[in-house]
């Protein structure tokens, strides 16, 4: 992968930035690459070398990697597990198997029974969407490896509840006083009920499985990514009114915006579309060798700058 620098940021400040310690073997699947849309993961492993990535993308990686060695630092010395990566084998239904691996931040134990934790660093738009799906299937891929790797290192239970610590990175204080759905503090503890050992089996089974199909066709026949893949809405259909700048009405369909136009007096309104923006392309770092990328940028779904 190569880095750019457009913003000149001093030698120091990029030293920071672009320091990785991620612990890639080669063959094996870790939960990261399994939680990531298919198309983008085989991207990733065929055109490394030609991807392209400002270094001022990195900052909020950093500073999520940040977070976590704080952590590991200051419970370094607390009767709990550290951050370890761990790895298993999974057979598939047809035969063969692979290994994939997790990395775990924190394990606290309770009579012989771990409750896994996961520091995120991430926005309250994510939480306040519940769009924590992720996460959750993360921690029960964690769960499940340890499961399946009976290592007496490890407690021989694992609960079904595990803990997400949100570090918000757009928190507002303003917003948490008069918002009822906004948290109220800035970083939050949120527990989830993880996926059972056969339910997340089976969907790392069928992941793998899209991933050595998708390995086998070229880049423009690769499954595109979904709407959900996309953190993308539906469009929207706003009643306008010459001379004012904001809508009348947002509609989510344009037959719902029309009646609502037409039901007005006068011949001032008019109708203009909303589109959904493809808000996670902004993040991805294969949206240069993506031809679904290029496809929604000429449609105008994705953000200006781009």
């Amino acid at each position: 992968m190569r880095h750019t620098n457009i913003h000149d940021y001093s030698n120091l400040l990029a030293t920071w930035l672009l320091k990785d310690d991620y612990d890639y073997v080669p063959g094996v699947r870790s939960a990261t690459q399994l939680l990531k849309p298919v198309q983008a993961t085989i991207l990733r492993d065929r055109h490394e070398d030609a991807i392209t990535v400002d270094i001022s993308e990195l900052i909020p990686r950093r500073i999520g990697t940040a977070i976590h060695e704080s952590m590991e630092d200051a419970l370094k010395d607390t009767p709990t597990i550290g951050e370890q990566r761990v790895r298993c084998q999974i057979k598939m239904p047809r035969g063969g198997s692979f290994t994939i691996s997790g990395k775990f931040d924190r394990i606290t134990i309770d009579d012989q029974t771990g409750t896994l934790w996961d520091w995120k660093y991430t926005s309250v738009y994510k939480f306040i969407k519940e769009e924590v799906d992720d996460y959750r299937r993360q921690l029960s891929i964690y769960r499940y490896i340890l499961l399946k790797n009976s290592d007496p290192n490890y407690p021989p239970l694992i609960s079904d509840e595990g803990m997400i610590v949100f570090f918000f990175n757009d928190w507002m204080p303003s917003k948490a006083r008069t918002q009822a759905d906004y948290p109220k503090t800035r970083v939050m503890e949120f527990p989830v009920t993880l996926y059972g050992a056969k339910e997340i089996e089976r969907w790392i089974q069928t992941k793998l499985e899209l991933l050595a199909l998708a390995n086998a066709v070229p880049d423009a026949s690769l499954p595109e990514c979904s709407k959900a893949d996309l953190w993308m809405d539906d469009d929207k259909w706003a009643v306008m009114k010459e001379g004012r700048k904001s809508a009348v009405k947002l509609h989510g369909t344009e037959e719902s915006a029309t009646l609502h136009m037409e039901s007005m007096n006068g011949n001032v309104h008019y109708l203009e579309q909303r589109k959904a923006l493809a808000k996670r392309c902004e993040y991805c770092e294969v949206r240069g060798v993506c031809h679904q990328f290029k496809r929604l940028q000429d449609e105008g779904r994705i953000a200006e700058g781009f």
